[in-house]
């Protein structure tokens, strides 16, 4: 696969990355239920002092809304800052690069299965060996 970068984030992007760093007063709870605002949001992590979240690209208008929210509610959520960012090259390489690997499993398999049909239609049993 090759394309600009613009092009494989598109297409292999997994969309904007959330990461809030909390204070110890944090309210988790509100926290997601305001980044829950934006359609298919999920939560990646939540480890130590930090909570990540990944927004879908098709969402991007209901972004400024909760950014707004999480602007304006800083202290009393327990967020003591905040970053977004989208998908980098390196995580599109390793998502290339993974889907490859199924891609060569479901290769093998689609040939297996042809093997199969091409024994049964000549009137025998063929094992996909041979």
């Amino acid at each position: 696969c090759c394309g600009s970068s613009l092009f494989l984030k598109n297409r292999f992007g997994q969309g904007y990355t959330l990461t809030l760093t909390k204070t110890p007063d944090c309210k988790e709870d509100s926290i997601r239920k305001v980044v829950g605002k934006i359609e298919g949001a999920k939560v990646l992590s939540s480890v130590g002092k930090e909570i990540s979240f990944q927004l879908p690209v098709a969402q991007v208008s209901q972004f400024p809304e909760v950014l707004d929210d999480i602007d304006n509610n800083k202290q009393s959520y327990g967020i003591q800052d905040y970053g977004i960012s989208i998908t980098t090259m390196e995580e599109i390489f390793i998502r290339v690069a993974r889907g490859e690997e199924q891609d060569n499993e479901e290769v093998e398999e689609m040939k297996s299965n042809l093997v199969q049909k091409r024994g049964e239609r000549a009137g025998h049993e063929v094992t996909a060996a041979s």
